[in-house]
């Protein structure tokens, strides 16, 4: 028992010591044997325990298990909380989405710093096993993590497995010794659900012959997690780097994307795309040639606009516009891109906006004018960016296109009134 106690003290140490602990409590061995730990660990250490128990309905013994659990809370003094699930049909996917929107409602209303799950090692077996049967990558069988954040209902979960080193026997064993008695959940008995056919069925007769399958397929899953962390931050410092993931228009530059090895892709565009895109929309995505388009789901299309990867939305988003700074511009010319000098009198006429129809600019050293989406054309602005470029314009002239160039009107050399405009809003195609 020292040694279990001492794996859930290096958890709760390594997940940062949170001090307020919400337990997942359904009466099951497990969880009874998590709560009688965790009870052990505040004895001795500055923690704050609470336990909440679901109860679904779709069970005679329902009733009967919430009992149990709060008569243990009252034993030792844990504040208890029961909940009653409202399901439109009796499937496991939607209990447990009630399920853990209802953690989500006590988590925030107690305060909590993280909600235990007594999820073992032997849920974790068969969790990389389900996930391997659905061709999952190496993300998925990474299986369940120690500790994960998770959007529930209208609320957000800090999750924190402490026992995914311990197995259904160990923990048994704690809850006949520490509590004496659980509830037993006939519905496991079941091979209805494919978790269950596994547990039931299936492991058995793997465990003839291998023995260890179950502490295996957990290391497996723990190597894969450390693997999966390095490949995230290598993920994210690409996407920081060379992707843009806000609206109005989400891009990603091509060329350094065409460089990196196809399973990097993937994760790229699988952070970059909607939920709703599949392994086959992925696929596509990465491969998609200059001037192709892929729809996906949500009304969103992807574009390959040559020097980035575009995704289009169908619902109307606007950048506000950000009043450019002006100050005495001292013989600065500006960069034509953040800061662009200009005469002081021009400015007077000018308003900011975003591109009309029938706008024209006449850019530096031209006699006549040109068609603004010929002058973005020329210079390759991507076309899903150009309505949500700032423009300053007088009338239908563009004078300072921000960000990629001024007309002839701004012109202000040896002009002593000039002045040097500073634009701080953000760009379409910064990152």
């Amino acid at each position: 028992m020292d040694e279990k106690l001492k794996k859930l003290t290096d958890a709760w140490k390594r997940i940062g010591c949170p001090r307020r602990i919400l337990i997942a409590l359904s009466g099951g061995a497990d969880s009874v044997a998590l709560f009688c730990m965790l009870k052990a660990l505040a004895d001795n250490e500055d923690i704050v325990l609470a336990a909440v128990h679901i109860n679904h309905g779709l069970r005679e013994s329902a009733a009967d298990d919430a009992a149990f659990c709060e008569m243990l809370c009252k034993k030792y003094q844990v504040p208890f909380f029961l909940k009653h699930a409202q399901l439109c049909r009796n499937s496991e996917g939607d209990a447990r989405d009630a399920r853990y929107a209802l953690f989500a409602q006590v988590f925030t209303a107690w305060n909590a710093d993280v909600l235990a799950l007594a999820h073992h090692q032997d849920d974790q077996a068969e969790t990389v096993l389900l996930h391997l049967f659905r061709g999952a990558g190496m993300q998925g069988l990474c299986g369940m993590k120690e500790k994960a954040d998770m959007l529930a209902g209208d609320g957000c979960l800090t999750l924190w497995r402490p026992l995914l080193q311990m197995t259904h026997e160990e923990l048994t064993d704690i809850s006949l010794g520490m509590a004496g008695s659980w509830c037993q959940d006939e519905t496991n008995q079941s091979d209805a659900y494919l978790r269950n056919f596994l547990r039931n069925r299936v492991f058995p007769l793997i465990e003839e012959r291998v023995p260890q399958v179950k502490h295996a397929l957990a290391r497996t899953a723990e190597i894969f997690q450390s693997e999966n962390e390095l490949l995230e931050s290598m993920t994210e410092e690409f996407i920081s780097a060379y992707a843009c993931a806000k609206m109005p228009v989400p891009w990603i530059k091509t060329e350094p994307f065409n460089h990196v090895h196809q399973s990097m892709k993937r994760r790229i565009m699988q952070r970059f795309l909607p939920k709703e895109a599949t392994f086959t929309h992925i696929n596509i995505a990465i491969d998609l040639k200059a001037g192709e388009s892929l729809n996906l789901p949500g009304g969103n299309v992807l574009k390959n606009c040559e020097e980035y990867l575009c995704l289009i939305s169908e619902k109307p988003f606007r950048m506000p516009l950000s009043s450019p700074y002006a100050e005495n511009a001292h013989g600065r010319t500006g960069d034509g891109i953040r800061t662009q000098s200009m005469p002081a009198d021009i400015l007077k006429e000018c308003t900011l906006r975003y591109r009309l129809p029938g706008d024209v600019i006449r850019p530096f050293g031209m006699q006549g004018t040109k068609k603004l989406q010929d002058y973005l054309t020329d210079r390759k602005l991507p076309q899903p960016m150009r309505d949500h470029l700032p423009l300053l314009c007088m009338g239908n002239r563009v004078i300072w296109a921000v960000g990629v160039g001024a007309g002839e009107e701004a012109r202000c050399i040896g002009k002593s009134n000039a002045i040097l405009l500073t634009y701080t809003g953000r760009l379409p195609f910064e990152p």
